[in-house]
């Protein structure tokens, strides 16, 4: 009779709710499940904006082997000349690049809207402005012969983001910016444009641009 008593005092106890080792063990369980849906959803979501920011540097490209198809050069094309730029509209002494598309985010001082590498503050060295003039004439070019990508779709990997062209002597690169786990994630029709190596893409928070090559 004692040990049906027992038994029953146990039941009882356990009728009352959980114990302290079970409420940890749910909280446990439930933590490790939060963490893999989100682990999940960050993966899914940075998938998705990697393939939106590839496939509309795609469509550029498309677009202006189109124009030269029609028109026997890339719009624009005597920005690439035999003497590169030494400055930038800004006073900075590196090569010049222009947003081919429309609708990205303000950056910069003053704020405007601007592509490449997003600065927030008054250092503009790689930051290129939407409005500039040649690089609203690259667009009405591109116009002439279909309708322009866009809005661009806005995600930045370390305060950068694309699409942006750059003339250079003999070719043009159109270049975007994804998420990419190594160094080796940009498509084939594509080529890595930076970083060189795997300990540079971790620094950069894994800041991968690639790059589609156009030549003259």
């Amino acid at each position: 009779m004692r040990v049906a008593d027992g038994e029953g005092l146990l039941r009882a106890y356990r009728s009352n709710g959980f114990t302290i080792v079970e409420l940890l063990i749910v909280i446990v369980v439930i933590g490790i499940l939060a963490a893999i849906v989100v682990v999940t959803y960050t993966g899914i979501s940075t998938r998705a904006n990697n393939t939106a920011k590839l496939d509309e540097l795609t469509s550029f490209g498309r677009l202006f082997e189109v124009y030269k198809a029609q028109n026997g050069q890339y719009p624009q094309q005597q920005l690439a000349t035999s003497t590169q730029p030494t400055t930038n509209p800004y006073g900075n002494t590196i090569a010049v690049g222009y947003c081919i598309g429309t609708g990205y985010p303000n950056a910069g001082t003053p704020s405007q809207p601007s592509c490449y590498s997003m600065s927030t503050g008054s250092n503009l060295s790689y930051v290129y402005r939407e409005n500039d003039a040649d690089a609203t004439a690259i667009r009405n070019d591109l116009a002439t012969v279909g309708k322009i990508p866009g809005p661009v779709s806005d995600f930045r990997v370390n305060n950068a983001m694309g699409p942006v062209a750059f003339y250079r002597t003999d070719r043009i690169w159109l270049v975007t910016v994804i998420k990419g786990a190594t160094i080796n994630d940009c498509p084939s029709n594509m080529t890595r444009h930076y970083p060189s190596d795997q300990a540079t893409l971790v620094a950069q928070n894994y800041r991968l641009e690639c790059r589609i090559e156009l030549m003259k």
